[in-house]
């Protein structure tokens, strides 16, 4: 009888957790079938949830930080008569997500993260399988399963590839099945062509295959301060970087790119003029249309210009708050998995300096940063060596 309820409890939360990620990062616009039918099922998970939640409500500084983040968008967006849809549909997304893993955090700490690594491992798959019956995409107009085109792909797979390395550093399990995540992590983006989301996920390996806990720790904050100073100069400031020869050989002959990133440079200097007409408060979340006839493009390819344009420096500020929070508390542990973790955010963060993904996935990592030490199995494994 405990293991027939233990398998329905394993399924329900399975379902709910490949609705709630394969509505963020499956492309099915052009489907419309498939698209009102994952719509629909993600009204009915946060329903179901959040009625079982009610009756163990609880709550965490994150929550309410998350909640006050999806209230501000939600009010701009209305002030900058955008898309309402939008910060719902993420907020609806990410709350469901937020209930479900508290609800069973308790019972089994690592049982959520297990069952994460394994919806986003059955996505990858069923991309890579996609790719290989039809390189050039099996949605209609040439997209892509996951995400659509070739740039929205690679977020999901560091996810995935992240989220999967976590729960081996925490567990022990789940090594082949990582290892052949791995793989498919690298075949997928290489298919498509995409050479930053290939090298991002090929650094986060190689941090993987690194066996002493010292050396993970200054992986972490090297690559955390090369971010910091890349994204500075080659994003804000817009150095000449032509003359930094180094450089020039990793964004040119690794990347593929040319100094002005793809024509990024010329849309972050349209992005810098918007947010100068509305500094503090932005537009409010827009849809396409709006961004097509303001910049040609229908993103800012950068997360943080992204931010400031649906919000200006009050919605960046609510972010940086809660992005502060989850790091420190997931930094101050002295383990390998808190080390995994903060790798594969920061080069998270360093494909989001060129491209713009659904705030989901990157709420998504601040919420395993923040619930590291309770997924772990203790709050106070900051004292515990691995």
């Amino acid at each position: 009888m405990k293991l027939s309820k233990d398998i329905l409890g394993y399924l329900y939360q399975f379902v709910i957790y490949f609705v709630i990620i394969g509505q963020t990062v499956f492309y099915f616009e052009d489907v419309h079938i498939l698209h009102l039918l994952f719509s629909a099922a993600r009204f009915a998970c946060f329903f179901v949830v959040s009625v079982q939640y009610l009756r163990r409500w609880s709550s965490t500084p994150f929550g309410w930080m998350m909640l006050s983040y999806f209230a501000v968008a939600l009010l701009l967006t209305m002030i900058g008569n955008g898309n309402i849809i939008t910060p719902v549909s993420y907020g609806i997304n990410i709350f469901t997500l937020y209930m479900l893993v508290r609800l069973y955090l308790e019972p089994d700490p690592q049982q959520p993260l297990r069952i994460l690594s394994q919806v986003f491992s059955l996505i990858v798959y069923l991309n890579l399988i996609t790719l290989i019956i039809n390189p050039n995409g099996i949605m209609p107009d040439r997209n892509f399963l996951i995400g659509g085109n070739y740039n929205q792909m690679g977020l999901p797979l560091v996810c995935a590839v992240v989220t999967n390395g976590l729960y081996y550093r925490v567990s022990g399990k789940m090594l082949l099945n990582t290892v052949f995540l791995m793989l498919a992590t690298v075949i997928s983006p290489l298919i498509v062509g995409s050479m930053t989301s290939t090298v991002t996920i090929l650094i986060f390996i190689v941090f993987m295959c690194i066996p002493y806990r010292a050396l993970q720790r200054l992986g972490v904050w090297m690559f955390a301060v090369f971010y910091l100073i890349f994204q500075t100069f080659a994003v804000y400031v817009q150095t000449d970087l032509s003359k930094l020869t180094y450089l020039v050989f990793f964004i040119e002959d690794v990347l593929h790119k040319d100094m002005t990133f793809t024509t990024r440079t010329f849309v972050w200097e349209h992005v810098r003029n918007l947010i100068a007409e509305s500094p503090w408060i932005g537009y409010g979340m827009q849809d396409k249309i709006w961004y097509i006839e303001k910049m040609n493009v229908t993103t800012c390819h950068n997360l943080f210009y992204q931010i400031l344009v649906e919000g200006g420096v009050v919605l960046l500020a609510v972010f940086l708050a809660i992005f502060i929070v989850s790091f420190l508390k997931s930094a101050r542990l002295k383990t390998t998995a808190a080390s995994t973790l903060l790798f594969g955010v920061v080069t998270a963060l360093f494909m989001m300096t060129m491209e713009s993904y659904p705030i989901f996935l990157t709420f998504y990592l601040m919420f395993l940063m923040y619930f590291l030490p309770e997924i772990s199995g203790s709050p106070e494994l900051s004292k515990v060596k691995p």
